[in-house]
């Protein structure tokens, strides 16, 4: 079994196209031997709150096999990424002794994608 990362996301969008996104990511750091392991979601405004964040990450290590990392990835929404962040990735690491990444997005996820379109034409469905 190769090891995996978790991603712990907020929203039904985020179950479906972050191990896409990340897989993509990892195949082109040749890095073929890591797994993505199934989302946990959590909602965004129940994660921000103390000791729910904690309680995800917890809960995700231990239903998932293999499971070598955490990435946290959600929306900032009205709140600043590098404050937000911090404060999450401050108690995400308490939580669990698996390193573990907090990424946000300033307003929403699917911001990325669309600023990254040229390099989803012809992928996966999308017009060339």
């Amino acid at each position: 079994m190769n090891p995996a990362i978790v991603p712990i996301v907020e929203g039904q969008a985020e179950t479906e196209s972050v191990p896409v996104l990340m897989r993509r990511i990892l195949e082109q750091f040749g890095a073929h031997d890591v797994d993505i392991a199934r989302p946990f979601r959590v909602k965004r405004n129940k994660v921000v709150r103390e000791g729910e964040l904690e309680r995800a990450i917890t809960q995700a290590v231990r239903d998932r096999p293999g499971v070598a990392a955490v990435i946290v990835i959600l929306d900032a929404d009205d709140d600043c990424p590098a404050e937000l962040g911090g404060l999450l990735l401050n108690r995400s690491v308490t939580a669990t002794d698996k390193p573990v990444g907090v990424v946000l997005a300033k307003r929403e996820f699917e911001a990325w994608f669309l600023g990254a379109k040229e390099s989803l034409r012809g992928k996966r469905g999308t017009e060339p």
